[in-house]
């Protein structure tokens, strides 16, 4: 398993498993040195940090640096870089095109606004979909929001090629992550407009209930999770087009 590999896997496991339980399903398939460089990774930057630390004196050193983050995060909308807008953080709200860091578009239904993050350190952006006026008061915790329609985008350079051989060696990665993990989701391959996309989406109902679907672009790897699978959720899927770039 390569580091990108691991690197994925742990981002579609972490909403529901605890890492030690995760590090004991990998067993002997790689070191304690890989999966600490990979988990520092794929978790959020919160629980990386809280696991770090929680005495009082980090916890101020900890909200000193949070607010000149977000401070440079919005600061950072307003810079250009070849050519092109280099937004930390994107919001948009309504029916209209949402176009992504590497130039993918994906729809946003009427009623629904979407906040994007760019995370410049691990190379990927994360979009929440939410119903216009829901409250998220911590993003990371997405799962939470299933019943009030929240989806999740992870867009990343993608460590499978984008041909057939490529989506075949993406579903039987899942498919061996599923088994170590004794999950059965129900499984569909994705029939989606552009040619060049590969889609399959997984619906798991026990033990956490959850549905993910996996699409391969010709560079990018999208992975949209929700607390269940709704019609917005087929709409929002089924509207990505891919630019074919990492540009």
């Amino acid at each position: 398993m390569t580091h990108e590999e691991l690197v994925a896997y742990l981002q579609g496991r972490l909403e529901g498993a605890e890492p030690e339980a995760l590090r004991q399903e990998l067993g002997d398939a790689v070191s304690a040195e890989e999966f600490d460089a990979a988990l520092k990774e794929a978790r959020p930057k919160d629980a990386a940090r809280q696991e770090e630390s929680s005495g009082p004196g980090f916890q101020l050193f900890f909200f000193l640096a949070v607010t000149v983050a977000v401070a440079a995060l919005m600061t950072a909308v307003h810079h250009r870089r070849n050519g092109r807008a280099n937004h930390a953080l994107q919001t948009v709200k309504g029916a209209g095109p949402f176009i992504g860091h590497w130039g993918y578009v994906v729809y946003v239904p009427s009623g629904y606004t979407v906040e994007a993050l760019d995370d410049r350190a691990k190379g990927n952006q994360t979009a929440y979909f939410f119903k216009t006026g829901t409250e998220l008061d911590d993003p990371s915790r997405w799962l939470r929001y299933g019943r009030l329609g929240v989806i999740r985008l992870t867009v990343r350079p993608s460590p499978f090629p984008g041909t057939a051989a490529g989506f075949s060696k993406l579903k039987s990665f899942v498919a061996a992550a599923d088994a170590r993990n004794k999950e059965h989701p129900s499984v569909e391959v994705l029939r989606l407009g552009q040619p060049t996309l590969q889609g399959v989406e997984y619906d798991y109902e026990f033990p956490n209930a959850r549905v993910t679907a996996y699409i391969l672009g010709e560079k990018l790897l999208y992975v949209f999770s929700a607390g269940e699978k709704t019609a917005e959720f087929d709409r929002i899927v089924g509207s990505l087009h891919d630019a074919g770039t990492t540009d």
